[in-house]
C-alpha cells in the first residue's frame, strides 16, 4: 500500500516567530520527497485564533490554511486534515489508504529525509508511525542533555509525539480524526489506533527538532514537559 499523496497538518496559534523556520525545512522535505518519488504534498495549517502574523507567513509558503477560534490543538490538527482532503481529486479519495497524513507542529523542525522516511514505512505496511523529538540545541544546549539522559531515542521507543506523527488516511478516518481536546490529542489517537488494529512502526529515522522554550500556548504541552525537566 504504497501512498500516492502526502498531507500535512500543522496546527498554529500566534507562531510568527516559529513558523517561518518550521515551513523552509518542511519545504526541504516535501521538495526531497517528490525529486526522489514524484509523490504530491498538501501543506495545510490550521490557523487557531490567531492574532499576529501566521496567516500571512504560512500562505506566502504556498501552504493552504484553515481558520477557527477552538484554542484546541486536537480541533486544529483535525480541521487542517480535513481541509486537506477536500481539496483532493475524487479518484484519489476513493482509496484512502493510498493517502499518507504527516503530522507536525509550527515550530518544529523537520529533516530533509522527514517524509521519504515515513514513506517508506508506509510502503512497508505501516497504518501508523510515532516519531522521536528532541529540543533545539541552540537556545538552551544544557536542556538538550538532559533530554537525552532521560530518553531512548531509538527504534520501538515508547514515545508519542504529535509533533512527529504519521497515518495512513484509511486509518485515520476509520478512527474518527484526532479527538478536539486540549491536550494529549496524539496518545489518544494512538491508543484508538492501537485497539482497532492497526499496524504501529515507532522509528527514530524520522527525528524532528521542536522549540525548547519552556512556556507556550499549552501549559501542560510539550513546554510545560520541558520546564519540569529542567526542575527536577
Amino acid at each position: 500500500m504504497t501512498p500516492r499523496h502526502v498531507i500535512v497538518a500543522i496546527p498554529a496559534h500566534n507562531e510568527q516567530d516559529h513558523l517561518p523556520r518550521c515551513l523552509t525545512h518542511l519545504t526541504k522535505a516535501t521538495t526531497q520527497a517528490h525529486t526522489h518519488t514524484g509523490i504530491t504534498c498538501t501543506t495545510v495549517i490550521a490557523l487557531d485564533g490567531c492574532t499576529d502574523t501566521t496567516p500571512t507567513i504560512a500562505r506566502s509558503y504556498g501552504a493552504l490554511t484553515t481558520t477557527l477560534n477552538a484554542h484546541n490543538v486536537g480541533a486544529a490538527r483535525h480541521s487542517a486534515i480535513c481541509t486537506a482532503i477536500a481539496t483532493l481529486d475524487p479518484h484519489l479519495l476513493a482509496a484512502p489508504e493510498h493517502i499518507w497524513i504527516a503530522n507536525t507542529d509550527a515550530d518544529t523542525l523537520v529533516p530533509p529525509h522527514w517524509i521519504r522516511a515515513q514513506l517508506t514505512l508506509a510502503s512497508n505496511g505501516a497504518d501508523l508511525i510515532t516519531g522521536t523529538v528532541e529540543p533545539t540545541p541552540h537556545t538552551n544546549p544544557t536542556l538538550l542533555n538532559t533530554w537525552h539522559a532521560q530518553h531512548n531515542l531509538t527504534e520501538t521507543h515508547p514515545y508519542i509525539h504529535g509533533a512527529n506523527l504519521g497515518i495512513r488516511a484509511s486509518t485515520y478516518l476509520q478512527l474518527g480524526g484526532f479527538p478536539t481536546i486540549t491536550l494529549h490529542e496524539d496518545s489518544t489517537l494512538v491508543e484508538h489506533a492501537r485497539t482497532a488494529g492497526a499496524h504501529i512502526i515507532s522509528t527514530d529515522t524520522t527525528r524532528v527538532r521542536t522549540s525548547s522554550r519552556l512556556h507556550s500556548k499549552v501549559d501542560a504541552g510539550f513546554a510545560g514537559y520541558l520546564r519540569n525537566i529542567t526542575t527536577s
